[in-house]
């Protein structure tokens, strides 16, 4: 008697689990959907506090998830870069309610050799290699009374959708182009732009005015600061950080401390 085959079994049921934490996923994303716009509806705060309450929640920092000591260093690095110290010397305060964080890194970098050019921070003169690159990348950042969310790709299409990204914006320098085929003049987009500002200012008086930070190039909703890219020399000794700060940006280096990572120096000062 020939045995049955349940080879199929293992990767049917795997197949299942995916496909549910999928949909539980989605419909987790259409209650946080529809109670945002509730809360703007009824202009509830209660139902915001609850909507960020939820986002904090579901998205816990992934520090301990580093699958290398590259990633792992990173998020020191950012945690670093939000510490006092730091963020004194570079002019940067966080003090409203709630703070966007970045839920993703461009790139993590290796010098092949520390010398004076990487220590000055001119990545330009220094030749490194890439060692992680798009990383889901949930830094750990906590001080009392503040409520930190991470801006997924899921979370910024939920608030692009919010806050009516789609149309064009005619305060945006670099968003002209997009004009020439909208009639700027008629009743319904002068309806849309004011229904925007509305549901800004709806989160801001609950957010504080950093959380609602606009990238002019792409029109998008943005962390207050996130970091592109940082690159390390082999021993962890230097990193050399570009970070952006809604539309300019500087690149720093951090040198490391006994196990903290410290400000160096300031390189350069950039702007979109």
């Amino acid at each position: 008697m020939k045995r049955k085959s349940y080879d199929w079994f293992l990767p049917a049921i795997l197949l299942f689990c995916i496909f549910g934490i999928r949909v539980t996923v989605i419909a987790q994303e259409n209650v946080q959907r529809d109670l945002l716009e509730k809360a703007y509806q009824t202009k509830s705060y209660d139902h915001l506090a609850t909507f960020f309450d939820n986002w904090q929640k579901a998205l816990t920092d992934n520090e301990a998830e580093a699958s290398d000591k590259w990633i792992k260093e990173a998020h020191q690095v950012f945690t670093a870069l939000l510490g006092p110290s730091i963020s004194s010397e570079l002019g940067i305060k966080v003090s409203d309610p709630v703070l966007v964080l970045q839920g993703s890194l461009e790139k993590i970098g290796c010098v092949k050799r520390s010398n004076q050019s990487f220590k000055s921070g001119n990545l330009n003169e220094t030749a490194y290699t890439i060692v992680d690159s798009a990383i889901a990348f949930r830094p750990r950042f906590q001080l009392e009374n503040l409520t930190t969310v991470y801006l997924t790709e899921d979370y910024k299409l939920l608030m692009n959708d919010f806050l009516s990204n789609s149309i064009p914006n005619p305060f945006l320098f670099d968003s002209y182009e997009d004009l020439e085929g909208a009639d700027t003049e008629s009743e319904s987009f002068e309806s849309e732009l004011d229904e925007r500002m509305k549901r800004i200012d709806f989160l801001r008086k609950f957010t504080g005015n950093s959380f609602i930070c606009y990238h002019l190039l792409s029109d998008e909703i943005v962390p207050l600061i996130t970091i592109d890219e940082i690159i390390f020399d082999r021993r962890f000794r230097y990193a050399v950080m570009s970070y952006s700060c809604c539309m300019h940006g500087e690149t720093v280096v951090l040198r490391k401390k006994g196990k903290e990572w410290i400000y160096d120096h300031f390189y350069e000062f950039w702007v979109e």
